[in-house]
């Protein structure tokens, strides 16, 4: 679970700090979205060798990945993507 949190926090830090460099603001939602499906990405395989990940975390990570979705489509607009 720990390495799952460092590539989280790794891409949402990272992203966020590039963006906000580059335009001057940064899009909080669409980096949680992108740190959560990263996370999700490494967690899958992971969670095929036995015990290395247990299915309470992937279900954690499916929710964070579901809810940071929605957070991402609720905060733009008509026409915004």
């Amino acid at each position: 679970p720990m390495l799952l949190l460092f590539v989280f926090f790794l891409v949402l830090i990272a992203g966020t700090t590039s963006q906000r460099r580059r335009t001057g603001s940064s899009d909080f939602p669409m980096w949680t979205l992108m740190a959560s499906i990263s996370t999700l990405l490494i967690t899958l395989p992971l969670t095929l060798t036995a015990g290395i990940i247990q299915i309470e975390v992937l279900v954690v990570v499916v929710i964070v990945t579901l809810m940071s979705g929605l957070w991402f489509f609720m905060s733009k607009g008509r026409g915004e993507f």
